[in-house]
């Protein structure tokens, strides 16, 4: 018998490429993101002032004091007291980093009915609860993308795999809970990092400020790393289910196997994504152009993710697949 070849895992274009054809033909998926954008858009606005300006109270002393002789402290202050006023809390259901594509979160909207929250406590409870929310909506959105990615059939590796798991509430609410576990693991890892970093920078900007700064970027870009190498851990939970651990650990062996193509798919990705809100910022706020904006940036956006679950389901489809005798 003749031995089966091996086909080399689709690249950077043909990932894309694949990507938007499975939006295409699933444009149902821009169905959660667009429904969110039009609740953002046109539907009510909750603010919470109270909440926002005792968060925003630590940035705001300093800036106050005429003494420190911050350039534009005045502009400044007044562009934080409006985020305090205007923000709107729904705006939470789309927040990142795990947040569906949406464009709304950021903009005004025509918001007709508008509702004040005065209790800080209470603001902070409901925008809680509204980040959990959000995190489920996009869970719901990226399993659904990534169910479609994993049950292309008759293409290349992953016709061998058998196709994709059913997709079920409870396997939906099991992601949910792994991302937020991965989510708090993120969150308490930076927080580690960044205590002792700030203080060491602080203490070194006595003797030397250069220095403090230089070792202030080696920080950052510690961090940036680290998300680098572990950029495909949500893949990996939602395509194959995996608990967070192995989950991170699948993702720097995506990464480390194929560096130079994963920094380039990210940094395609972020141009066309950053190149897309120019053009998007071009639309006259609640005109029918920004409705037709809403759309187009649900697709661009759907079909870059979709093509980030195309290159990762390649390479694992190549690791889990081997030559037939």
């Amino acid at each position: 018998m003749e031995a089966s070849r091996k086909r080399s895992p689709a690249g950077i274009i043909d990932s894309l490429g694949i990507g938007y054809s499975l939006v295409v033909n699933h444009l149902w998926l821009l169905s959660l993101p667009v429904a969110l954008d039009l609740f953002l858009w046109l539907g009510p606005s909750l603010t919470a002032p109270a909440l926002f300006r005792r968060v925003l109270a630590p940035f705001q002393v300093p800036l106050s004091n005429p003494e420190a002789g911050i350039e534009g402290a005045e502009d400044l202050l007044q562009a934080l007291d409006e985020l305090a006023t205007r923000f709107n809390l729904f705006s939470l259901l789309g927040a990142p980093p795990l947040g569906m594509p949406g464009l709304m979160g950021g903009r005004p909207g025509m918001n007709f009915v508008r509702q004040e929250i005065a209790s800080p406590s209470a603001g902070a409870v409901i925008g809680g609860l509204l980040l959990l929310a959000g995190l489920f909506l996009s869970t719901i959105y990226l399993s659904l993308l990534a169910h479609v990615v994993s049950r292309r059939g008759g293409e290349g590796a992953d016709a061998e795999l058998g196709g994709a798991p059913a997709l079920g509430l409870r396997r939906i609410a099991r992601a949910w809970w792994r991302l937020m576990g991965f989510l708090l693991l993120l969150g308490v890892g930076i927080v580690i990092l960044s205590i002792p970093l700030g203080i060491f920078t602080q203490l070194l900007a006595i003797f030397s400020p250069g220095l403090s700064g230089f070792f202030f970027l080696v920080g950052m870009a510690v961090v940036m790393w680290s998300l680098f190498y572990l950029f495909f851990t949500v893949h990996a939970i939602l395509m194959d289910g995996l608990p967070v651990r192995w989950a991170m650990m699948r993702s720097v062996w995506v990464v480390r196997r194929d560096f130079l193509p994963t920094l380039g798919l990210i940094a395609l990705t972020l141009i066309i994504s950053m190149g897309m809100e120019q053009v998007w910022g071009l639309a006259r706020p609640n005109s029918w152009l920004e409705g037709v904006a809403i759309l187009g940036n649900a697709f661009i956006h759907t079909g870059l993710i979709a093509a980030t679950f195309v290159f990762y389901r390649e390479r694992v489809a190549s690791l889990e697949t081997r030559p037939r005798p």
